[in-house]
């Protein structure tokens, strides 16, 4: 199977009308190659807003592919608390996560892509972890968005799985049904080492600022979970870069500079052969005649 992975489309017509384009961009190169499967790892929305959760759902019924044969996707911690987009956020964006139902924004997330999630397995009363087999690949969708809190997570942006959905996970791996189908985790945040900085910065302050706000905790108990359970790769985003790296024999891939990647015409994926285990980025340059939205980067969680 050939799958296109990308990650943080960061949908929002107010502040990034580019990241629209970049998207419908991807979208046609997904169709125009015709590849197999399209995952999608996260933070669909900027702000939170689930109708950039139903407009993405628009596009890609006008592109004919919204089918659960075609695409799987998870949640990101922008589809849920949101983000910074002005000053005055900066101010009202930890009243806005004590105040966001975190449960019912996943809730509304799975069900405006219910279709997507048809005849898969879905945990309750969490939702994710998602069973979802397609052909020879098992899906496995998973939720690492933690809880806001003003100590351990006061930018929303850090991870955890659930202790009940880490059973859920293992239990997942433990089907006899997939024990023969290549195992993909679809997860948002990312698996670096401690000692291995995101790229996805320009200066030693802000890589300072993402390893402390963007990380995963208990990620070394979920790749050991992982490893046990014959895990072939882990779909990532969360970092805003283009990248692969192994760990544990998995292989990791990171999308998370599909779309903003500080290059207003550069949208980029990830191609993914499952059968020659080959990992290979994508950089696709918008058309001149398209029409371009400059915007100006604007670095949030």
């Amino acid at each position: 199977m050939k799958i296109f992975h990308i990650s943080d489309l960061h949908l929002c017509k107010l502040y990034k009308r580019n990241n629209i384009i970049k998207t419908r961009k991807l979208l046609k190169h997904f169709v125009e190659n015709k590849y197999d499967h399209l995952v999608i790892t996260g933070d669909i929305s900027d702000n939170g807003n689930p109708e950039d959760w139903v407009y993405l759902r628009k596009l890609l019924l006008s592109y004919g592919i919204y089918d659960k044969n075609l695409v799987t996707l998870t949640i990101g911690n922008h589809d849920i608390y949101g983000g910074v987009q002005t000053a005055l956020d900066i101010l009202s964006f930890p009243s806005r996560c004590l105040n966001t139902d975190y449960l019912l924004k996943v809730k509304q997330f799975y069900n405006v892509f219910a279709d997507l999630f048809i005849g898969s397995s879905a945990s309750f009363p969490n939702l994710f972890p998602v069973l979802k087999v397609v052909n020879d690949v098992a899906f496995i969708v998973i939720n690492t968005i933690d809880f806001y809190g003003k100590i351990l997570n006061p930018f929303a942006s850090n991870g955890k799985v659930s202790s009940t959905d880490y059973s859920n996970i293992s239990g997942i791996l433990n089907n006899p049904l997939i024990k023969d189908k290549v195992k993909i985790i679809l997860s948002h945040h990312h698996f670096y080492k401690n000692n291995v900085e995101s790229t996805s910065s320009y200066s030693s302050i802000w890589n300072s600022i993402e390893k402390h706000t963007m990380k995963l905790r208990g990620k070394k108990k979920l790749i050991k979970l992982f490893s046990k359970g014959n895990i072939n790769f882990v779909l990532h985003g969360h970092s805003h870069e283009l990248k692969s790296y192994e760990r544990k024999n998995i292989l990791f891939s990171n999308a998370g500079a599909a779309i903003d990647n500080l290059n207003d015409n550069l949208c980029s994926g990830i191609l993914i052969n499952t059968i020659s285990a080959n990992i290979e980025p994508i950089n696709i340059h918008l058309s001149e005649d398209l029409p371009f939205y400059s915007l100006k980067p604007v670095y949030n969680y």
